[in-house]
């Protein structure tokens, strides 16, 4: 039965210190940098798609997304594992050899022709392909080769609280030093809270970022990791979240106006699309690492597949123009114009990992100064965590303390939220005494898109659900959680 008159309870406020638990708290870097892909000189002219694959099986938001590049030396092997979770790993050097239990895909590097793989049978993987395992699917890798092997890997995981482990090992727990000569460096984290039409693509491409061309608004969520240099940047508005590599795992959405200096291999991530991004007229070219998840072939409105430019309105407006740029609305997936992420880079340069401790740029800091944020060092390689970006081991090292916020500023505006339990009364006014929308099932996943109303001795929220835009009213405090 709905519980109308339950007593406000702030929202829980440990939910961020089990999504870092979830995603891992240590990063192991990996024997190749990210920005050891190029430098500022050699920025491509045009963006260069690495990675299309479209897969069944792709988690319901709220889902983790992280990006990370991944090196197995030569002899080195990682045991049989699942994730609950699609896994997509693209092939950059050397030759990766795969046995999976069940059937996988294998992306073509020249063509983008997906082909079934072998079922309990060694395969091997080549530069330039990429090998994809649905979600429970039990695989292992090994390096046979005399050259380290690199991946740029994706990974999608369930973020729900009912959420599985992150990754399991059907033939028992891996021995210590199982990850033996298994290193990596996470590029991006972020928190997924809508997904286009199934089936979904994962696009994964290297784009530059230039005067003369700007990032183009997109509608699908995207994840934008600094490949080649840092910048400098403030918040201007919508849903955005930092994720920095030298302190991996998603993060709360940003404040408006907040300003950060991110270096090399942090990232962006725009759960409901973004706004076109631009550069200074006077700053250097970077490029991105550009995850963008859409619209597969075959989707309901199909206007917003893999192969729709990111310049074009899927709706049939006209292309992204310069300055902010139009919002992108997707028929099929709809997201209130408020939440769009936008950012305004204010200078660019500088290839230094930001610190560690997430410091962002200060009032006193010239906004076109390049950023100098240094790397608080390398630390010790935990193999492990290269691949198990699900549960981690606590003891690995002690994560973050999560200050405990204040009950006002534990649900804002812009904030996601899901329903904690069932039969929930979604009203059209901050009122018991007010019409019932909908009765909501525990799980369901909402934007908050105004201010709280205290009313009848209870704490209101006007949110708009995330899978059908026109459901729109008011919830109590005590059905939801922050996501």
């Amino acid at each position: 039965m709905p519980r109308p008159h339950a007593r406000i309870v702030p929202a829980v406020v440990t939910a961020l210190l089990l999504i870092v638990l979830a995603l891992g708290t240590v990063p192991a870097p990996a024997a190749r940098s990210q920005d050891d892909q190029g430098d500022a000189g050699s920025v491509p002219d045009t963006t260069e798609t690495l990675m299309r694959a479209t897969v069944d099986g792709v988690p319901l938001a709220p889902s983790f997304i992280r990006l990370l590049r991944i090196v197995i030396e030569p002899g080195a092997t990682v045991p049989l594992h699942t994730h609950p979770g699609p896994e997509y790993n693209l092939v950059e050097s050397g030759t990766l050899t795969v046995t999976s239990e069940t059937a996988s895909v294998l992306v073509e590097a020249e063509t983008g022709a997906q082909s079934t793989t072998p079922v309990d049978e060694a395969f091997d993987v080549v530069s330039g392909q990429t090998v994809v395992f649905p979600p429970e699917t039990a695989f292992t890798f090994a390096n046979g080769g005399e050259e380290p092997v690199q991946l740029l890997t994706v990974v999608i995981l369930p973020a729900g609280p009912q959420r599985p482990p992150g990754i399991s090992y059907p033939g028992g727990d891996p021995a210590a030093d199982a990850y033996a000569g298994i290193s990596n460096q996470v590029l991006g984290d972020g928190v997924a809270t809508r997904f286009p039409d199934r089936p979904v693509s994962v696009v994964v491409e290297r784009v530059p970022l230039t005067v003369e061309a700007p990032l183009a608004a997109s509608a699908d969520p995207v994840l934008l990791s600094l490949a080649d240099a840092g910048a400098n940047m403030v918040i201007a508005g919508g849903i955005v979240q930092i994720s920095r590599t030298s302190n991996p795992g998603p993060q709360p959405n940003s404040d408006q106006g907040e300003s950060y200096r991110l270096g090399v291999g942090d990232a962006l991530f725009f759960p409901n699309g973004h706004r076109e991004i631009a550069i200074p007229d006077d700053a250097n070219p970077i490029t991105l690492l550009r995850v963008t998840l859409s619209a597969g072939p075959g989707a309901a409105g199909d206007a917003a597949s893999p192969e729709a430019s990111p310049a074009t309105n899927p709706s049939g407006g006209p292309a992204a123009s310069p300055g902010v740029g139009p919002v992108i609305v997707v028929d099929a997936s709809p997201v209130a114009e408020e939440l769009v992420g936008s950012i305004d880079i204010r200078g660019t340069g500088g290839a230094a990992v930001a610190d560690a401790d997430g410091a962002t740029a200060t009032g006193t800091e010239s906004a076109d100064a390049a950023p100098t944020g240094e790397s608080a060092g390398d630390p010790a390689p935990t193999g492990e965590a290269a691949i198990d970006t699900g549960d981690a081991d606590p003891a690995v090292t002690e994560p973050a303390a999560v200050e405990e916020p204040d009950a006002a500023g534990a649900i804002s505006i812009g904030s996601t939220v899901i329903t904690n339990d069932t039969e929930v009364n979604l009203r059209d006014a901050p009122s018991l005494g007010s019409s019932i929308l909908a009765v909501l099932v525990q799980g369901q996943t909402f934007v908050v898109v105004s201010d709280p109303v205290e009313a009848e001795g209870f704490v209101w929220y006007e949110v708009q659900s995330l899978d059908d835009p026109d459901l729109r009213g008011f919830l109590a405090a005590d059905f939801l959680d922050v996501v």
